[in-house]
Order: structure tokens, then sequence, then C-alpha cells
């Protein structure tokens, strides 16, 4: 007898341990009011469990990808209090707000961009290239042709996504590790490699913000009082 998924029999459970592997500081009645105003139908739950399970990465990674309800839940989130996850802005004009809309290759766009006649002309965000068909998005979340996405690809993303979180200290030992890789990706390169971009991303993210504080002390420090 095969065993029916716990996102589609329990998905505010798994919505709501997802949300606490990023905000864990936010208490579960908190996600769970902002479920309940994000979906309201079972069938819209589910599906919003299962795109998050199977790319937890959208929490946190800022992309305007999967149904217009997880910018829904991570913009009532952000409300609750939640520092951590990154409302993913309109894919066509950066602006925040809620995406009701699609453009022509699946990424979400506000209700206005998504009015306006698509974009007829394509080129590949990393050659330039119009002619090849749009394949995926790359690591800094551009439209690219298959030749430059796989130009950005390992042959073993795990292994590299492994080594990488080795290398931030953690605490974790290697073994721990590879069980929540596993956990998370469930053997998927794809998710594996997707989710190594968007950890390097926020950490970079992370390193250039202390920068900037690093920076902006500095001047407020040095600078002659009137």
């Amino acid at each position: 007898m095969t065993a029916i998924p716990r996102a589609e029999t329990d998905p505010n459970a798994v919505i709501v341990d997802l949300v606490a592997a990023v905000e864990p500081d936010l208490p579960p009645q908190t996600v769970q009011h902002a479920i309940s105003q994000a979906v309201h139908a079972k069938p819209r739950v589910v599906l919003l469990a299962r795109t998050l399970e199977r790319d937890p990465g959208l929490l946190t990674s800022g992309r305007a990808e999967g149904p217009a309800s997880v910018e829904r839940l991570i913009r009532l989130l952000v409300q609750a209090g939640a520092v951590n996850v990154v409302r993913p802005p309109c894919s066509r004009c950066g602006r925040l707000g809620p995406l009701t809309n699609t453009n022509g290759s699946g990424l979400r766009t506000c209700a206005s961009c998504g009015a306006r006649r698509p974009d007829m002309q394509w080129a590949c965000g990393g050659c330039g290239n119009s002619k090849t068909p749009r394949y995926g998005l790359d690591r800094s979340g551009r439209e690219v042709c298959r030749s430059c996405y796989q130009a950005e690809c390992t042959e073993d993303p795990a292994a590299d996504l492994l080594n990488y979180l080795n290398g931030l200290a953690l605490g974790l030992g290697e073994s721990v590790l590879q069980e929540v890789i596993a956990e998370v990706t469930k053997g998927s390169s794809s998710i594996t490699r997707r989710l190594l971009w968007d950890v390097q991303c926020v950490v970079a993210n992370r390193i250039l913000f202390e920068r900037q504080q690093v920076i902006i002390w500095t001047e407020v420090r040095v600078r002659p009082r009137p």
C-alpha cells in the first residue's frame, strides 16, 4: 500500500515545519494564521505545501516562482514579524506587491505587468543569444539557455553543497549535514543545485550587509562633529 504524502494529508504542518526551519523565533500559531490568510481552500494549501517542500529555497531566495500563494504567505509572514524570509519582487518591474500573474516563462509578475503585452523578443541572460530556447534560471535568477545553465553546473551538487556547509563551520557533523541534505532535496540533483546556489547567495548577501554596516559605522565615527 502506497503511503500518502504528508503534504497531502497535513499540508499545514508541512508548511509550518518548513517556515520554522528559516524562522525559528516565529510562533507556530502565527505561521498557521498566515497560512489561513494566504490560502483558503484545501487543494490550494496542498499545492503550497508541495511547492515549498519541493523547493524550500522559495522562502528565502526572492525568486518569483511557484503559485501566487507563495508570495502571499511570505508577505503575511513578514507582516507578522518574520526576518529571514524574502519577499519576491515582480519579475518584470522589480516592485514588491501581490504577484497575481505570470509571464511567458512562468515567472510571477504583478497585475500591472501582467496586463502588458508580453515581450516577444528574448535573449539568453548569459550569452545573449536570442535563437536558443529558454532552459532555466541560473544562480543569479537570469533566464538562460541550456548551454549557459549547464556551464554553471557541476557533476556532484550534493558533494559541493556538503563541502560548502562544512566551510561555514555550523558545528554540525558531516553525517548530520548529509542527512539534512538528503531530507530536503529528496535526492534531486536540480533541487540540490538550486539549494546550493540559494545558500551561497544568502551568505554572500549577509557578508555584503555586514561590510556595509562596518563602512557606515566607520564613517559615522570619523565624521567631524559640527
